[in-house]
């Protein structure tokens, strides 16, 4: 009876491949997975940090912007009521309210 080195079983193509894998083709998986890879993540993550900082920006002029707006709303609600009376005792508010 005759067997095979590999236990009476014969080799599949996977078994094959790996032990064909020659020593430049784990020098480059070895590369791939120790330099490739991790320069892929740091770029994708130096991207959404920029993407990040960019909305914080844009997020702090608006805040701005929203400040300086509720001051002028803030100043023109206050004079609103001087505004009201110096129409109203004006001759051209006392002929407004006359025509009603």
């Amino acid at each position: 009876m005759r067997t095979s080195k590999h236990g009476g079983r014969r080799p599949t193509a996977t078994t094959r491949e790996v032990t064909k894998l020659s020593f430049r083709g784990r020098l480059t998986a070895f590369f791939v997975a120790i330099v490739v890879l991790p320069m892929i993540a740091v770029a994708v993550l130096a991207v959404r940090v920029t993407e990040d900082s960019g909305d914080g920006e844009s997020d702090a002029m608006l805040a701005a912007s929203l400040e300086a707006s509720v001051a002028l709303y803030d100043e023109a609600l206050a004079g609103g009521p001087k505004d009201i009376a110096r129409i109203a005792d004006s001759p051209r508010g006392r002929l407004g309210a006359g025509r009603r």
